[in-house]
């Protein structure tokens, strides 16, 4: 299987971030430019792991979960 270019990673990070908050003008081209050679589940992968950190970022610190938005 083919792994994804970069329109299909936009897609994809598009459909895997679509339930969370994000800043405003997220650049979802740049993330995919960066994530070139990464599979579907990787991004996922990738991206489920980072949102875990900020929380356990978010508890240790106290902060207020907007602040550390993806």
């Amino acid at each position: 299987m083919d792994l994804p270019n970069a329109e299909n990673r936009v897609k994809i990070l598009r459909v895997i971030l679509s339930e969370e908050e994000l800043v405003e003008g997220f650049d979802f081209t740049e993330l995919a430019r960066i994530t070139e050679g990464y599979s579907g589940s990787d991004l996922k992968v990738v991206l489920c792991s980072t949102l875990a950190k900020w929380i356990v970022i978010i508890i240790q610190l106290q902060l207020p979960y907007h602040v550390c938005s993806v």
